[in-house]
């Protein structure tokens, strides 16, 4: 590996087009730089709107549009209140139900994380941008 500059490293062995923060750098044409491009709020939103109605579609037993109702009218919500909640109609564990608000939070993006003060539990916030987009898409999907 040969340092070009701070950030870009170049293969001397191999032609191959190598990736650093988000660059992307080509042997041969060590001029050309490729930035990502940048999503505008309409694209985020589409993108998010493609994920949800993805995740919602693999929902065989209804717990997922479940748990996303218990969002719309709760808006808030730790794990273990999810999962008092749902057990009551559903043969969940706890891990299943922690699995299922990580992927949103994490993978779709319509919930916001907050840190109690006792570091024990986390806080799951549906996000107000995304509230009607997700109760839309609960009673269409």
């Amino acid at each position: 590996m040969t340092q070009i500059s701070d950030t870009f490293l170049l293969n001397s062995v191999t032609e191959q087009l190598i990736t650093i923060n988000h660059y992307q750098f080509d042997k041969t044409k060590y001029h050309s730089f490729k930035r990502p491009c940048m999503r505008s709020a309409a694209d985020l939103k589409h993108e998010i709107e493609r994920r949800l109605k993805g995740y919602l579609k693999r929902d065989t037993s209804g717990i997922r549009h479940e748990l996303l109702s218990l969002f719309i009218k709760t808006r808030s919500v730790t794990i273990p209140e999810a999962f008092e909640q749902l057990k009551t109609k559903f043969t969940v564990s706890l891990q299943s139900i922690a699995s299922m608000i990580g992927t949103v939070a994490s993978r779709i993006g319509i919930l916001s994380v907050q840190k109690r003060n006792d570091n024990s539990t986390s806080v799951y916030t549906l996000r107000d941008k995304y509230t009607d987009m997700v109760s839309t898409l609960i009673l269409a999907v």
